[in-house]
């Protein structure tokens, strides 16, 4: 029997790892792919979410049955490698917010404005809370989402990692990234920040989040804290990834650093 999915709703695989790794992210790579019914095919990366599980998520913008298959980075992982499944996209809109009635945030085709999947036209009226969603508790996040929506903005701007303005990590003291070299993530850490910007999409507020804070101009002390400064490259794009992964379906958009410094040799990077 298929499971059910409104058009633009949230679909979720979930995986169970069969091997047992030190450092999951390090380890593994997961990756799915999603065919609609008219033969287009869709990448996702997936996430590992403590303990075995691994998830993929997905947002269906076509009716009719879907279907997915996994690849992963350890093909010997028969619990993530290889698995397969298939689901349906009812093609009603799932409603509720203004994103379940129109769809998720696109470039209109002069690439001058946003607008959503079905072409209606979106205004983004951001409220700048950087560390809101790290050090606010339950009922703090919720009066400030419902304020922001009834006095009609649209989007907040937040920053979903362990950064300079928050080296300890959230309110709860946890990271949800550590090391440099070979970093591990804290699952712990993104589930709560899951909530909260699902919170925020039922309220018709989009999120843009900051992938790697990169600020240099602070004090040194503080900008050990900055995964845009301190992380090799393929460690900032892990992490990247990694956020990508777990919140990509959902009603966000990306700002790829904060404050960062494009002269010189810091331009490529």
């Amino acid at each position: 029997m298929h499971q059910t999915v409104a058009l633009w709703g949230a679909f979720e695989a979930v995986f169970t790892s069969t091997t047992v790794y030190e450092n999951p992210i390090q380890e593994a790579a997961l990756t799915a792919t999603f065919v609609s019914p008219s033969g287009r095919a869709t990448l996702v990366d997936a996430f590992w979410d403590g303990g075995a599980t691994w998830r993929a998520r997905f947002r269906p913008g076509e009716a009719g049955a879907w279907r997915y298959t996994t690849t992963c980075s350890d093909t010997t992982n028969t619990g993530l490698h290889g698995q397969s499944g298939t689901f349906l996209c009812t093609g009603e809109p799932a409603g509720g917010s203004r994103f379940g009635h129109h769809g998720p945030l696109t470039m209109a085709a002069n690439r001058r404005h946003l607008v959503h999947a079905d072409g209606t036209p979106f205004l983004w009226l951001g409220c700048t809370g950087w560390n809101a969603a790290l050090q606010a508790t339950d009922e703090e996040w919720q009066h400030y989402v419902e304020t922001r929506r009834n006095q009609g903005f649209t989007g907040l701007q937040c920053v979903p990692t362990n950064w300079f303005l928050s080296p300890a990590g959230d309110r709860d003291g946890e990271l949800g990234w550590m090391g440099r070299e070979r970093i591990a993530v804290n699952p712990r850490f993104f589930q709560r920040l899951d909530r909260r910007f699902a919170l925020a999409n039922e309220q018709g507020l989009a999120l843009a989040l900051v992938l790697l804070w990169s600020s240099f101009w602070q004090h040194p002390l503080l900008v050990q804290n900055n995964p845009g400064c301190v992380l090799p490259h393929d460690q900032a794009v892990l992490l990247a990834r990694y956020e990508i992964a777990r919140w990509g379906a959902g009603d966000v958009l990306w700002i790829l650093n904060g404050d960062g410094d494009y002269r010189g040799e810091k331009a490529e990077r």
